[in-house]
């Protein structure tokens, strides 16, 4: 088991780091390391320094857990490079979680009837090692077709998108969700605040709100021989008229895909209309999606968010977490 006493930084982190391979399993200390989840790409992934006499090999597993047996990462490790400096020799280890498999794999082409969600899943991600799916088992209406060079994410995606109008999502237990469940990990709340008690504290934040590239209404063309006559106003946002306009020909996209298609295109551009970056001491365990709020000396009080993204760094100076947070409607 590693311990790092930061010297800038108060935070202490114990945490243990094993490698597995047919021999079997061994714990290894490493230098430094990174580990970044993010809620827009179904992988982790894990960066970090090792002394060459670790004799790590591609095809090894790395698992991560901190004191709390919380389980941090766990992958396979798919590059390794050697380091030769003053310092000394060094192996850095790039890793992804199971999930890569979803993004680095073709999809035979194919065209279901009428598939469900099920059906996705049990033919694009079961086979890579996703336990389970959670969601509505909504429907495709017709024929969804799989294309040559289709990942299996892309599949999965282009799947939820059109039928549940959000992305997909997969969580660290490795479920697949048909969208991003609203009260996921509903039991657990990341509360960032240094004035309110028993708050996880930040040593520095940055919030930024923009208004930049938001759609607040859509003219479309609903009928080939018709013209672009018909206006849909953004619903999530008040005055939508002072907003940009998009024009979107829905001729070619199914009626029952298209109130999801138009949404879709509002709610993606209010994705970055609030984001708080926060370095965080003393974290709890934090997973991309559970909810959180953030409240700051400024006077920024914010109840309604969720952690898309998750940085754990460790290095010589101690143990760093930082997270961003986005409104969890969006």
């Amino acid at each position: 088991m590693g311990r790092f006493r930061g010297r800038e930084n108060k935070n202490i982190m114990t945490y243990s780091v094993t490698v597995s391979s047919e021999n079997g399993s061994y714990s290894v200390f490493p230098k430094s390391f990174e580990i970044r989840s993010s809620i827009d790409t179904p992988a982790d992934s894990f960066t970090g320094i090792f002394p060459f006499s670790s004799s790590l090999s591609l095809g090894n597993t790395i698992e991560v857990t901190s004191v709390q047996k919380e389980r941090l990462f766990f992958g396979t490790v798919e590059d390794l490079t050697t380091v030769i400096s003053s310092e000394g020799v060094f192996t850095e280890v790039f890793a992804r979680s199971p999930a890569a498999a979803l993004i680095d794999n073709e999809a035979l082409p194919k065209t279901y009837n009428c598939p469900s969600f099920e059906d996705i899943y049990k033919n694009h991600a079961l086979p890579y090692g996703i336990k389970s799916f959670s969601g509505e088992n909504l429907r495709w209406q017709g024929n969804f077709s799989v294309l040559k060079g289709d990942s299996h994410w892309d599949v999965i995606k282009r799947f939820c998108l059109s039928v549940t109008g959000f992305e997909p999502f997969i969580s660290g237990d490795l479920t697949l969700y048909s969208k991003h469940p609203k009260n996921f990990l509903p039991e657990k709340k990341l509360s960032v605040s240094n004035s309110l008690p028993g708050c996880t504290k930040f040593s520095k934040a940055e919030i930024t709100e923009s208004s930049f590239g938001i759609v607040g209404k859509i003219i479309c063309k609903v009928q080939k021989e018709g013209t672009y006559a018909h206006s849909i106003l953004n619903p999530y946002i008040k005055n939508p008229e002072s907003y940009n306009v998009r024009i979107v020909d829905l001729t070619n996209t199914p009626l029952w895909e298209r109130q999801n298609k138009t949404d879709r295109i509002f709610r993606l551009s209010l994705e970055n209309t609030l984001q708080i970056e926060a370095e965080l001491f003393d974290p709890p365990p934090i997973f991309t999606g559970m909810k959180a709020s953030f409240s700051s000396p400024a006077g920024k009080q914010e109840e309604n968010l969720m952690v898309f993204q998750r940085v754990l760094r460790l290095t010589s100076k101690g143990y760093y977490c930082t997270v961003i947070l986005r409104k969890k409607d969006v």
